[in-house]
């Protein structure tokens, strides 16, 4: 799954039924792979990867108030495009690890020396998206052998993940409003709603697009702003 960034932009869709009529302004710009974004206040967070392999990439970070608004390295080298998936909760950054590791970690952004501390390994399935829904972390996956989304509590010392529902496609980004979790299918540029409250959750399709991860990026935007 490829996704060649080059600018970080803030898409301003003016929301009709077909998610129609576009507008982008550009942020700031940093050159290579853009794969993942994060909000937290004022402040955003970039992953910057140089290739699809190795460990050259990192986080920066910028604020949205200044104008100018400059990126700053925020963390060095060590990341790669396998870091799938950004959510806040608090102060950690929470991140979906999509390779051999097969696990989800997380940084306190407001650590003096931010370090990578694992929060839960997965095993046999390939997180690559991830969103809250108060202290549970749903996870959607990437692996087409297991096409699935499931839950865990965040509070409890050692989690388990709970399934939700099965679906039918990669999960490339998710976002939660109100009670409904929004997913977009890579294969099918589809977009799925699934209420989570529901005893029994099953998968409506919402959508079929070009556009794809764009649309659950805008309303993850709408949640910001």
């Amino acid at each position: 799954m490829k996704r060649n960034y080059i600018f970080i932009t803030l898409i301003t869709l003016f929301l009709t039924s077909q998610y129609s009529n576009a507008q982008l302004s550009t942020v700031f710009t940093l050159d290579d792979y853009i794969p993942e974004i994060a909000i937290k206040g004022n402040e955003l967070f970039a992953l910057k990867t140089l290739a699809l392999t190795g460990t050259s990439g990192k986080i920066y970070k910028a604020d949205l108030t200044s104008t100018p608004t400059v990126a700053n390295e925020f963390m060095g080298s060590g990341f790669n495009y396998d870091y799938r998936s950004f959510a806040f909760k608090g102060n950690d950054l929470y991140m979906a690890k999509n390779d051999d590791d097969k696990k989800i970690v997380k940084i306190d952004v407001t650590a003096n020396n931010p370090t990578i501390t694992d929060v839960f390994g997965i095993n046999d399935i390939m997180p690559s998206a991830i969103a809250f829904h108060g202290n549970n972390l749903y996870i959607g996956t990437s692996d087409q052998s297991q096409d699935k989304i499931h839950k865990i509590d965040i509070t409890d010392a050692n989690p388990t993940a709970t399934h939700v529902v099965d679906t039918e496609g990669s999960i490339v980004d998710m976002v939660i409003v109100d009670d409904m979790l929004y997913a977009t299918m890579f294969e099918k540029r589809e977009i799925i709603k699934i209420d989570i409250t529901s005893p029994t959750p099953t998968v409506t399709n919402l959508v079929v697009t070009n556009m794809g991860r764009r649309q659950t990026q805008e309303l993850k935007r709408q949640q910001k702003y």
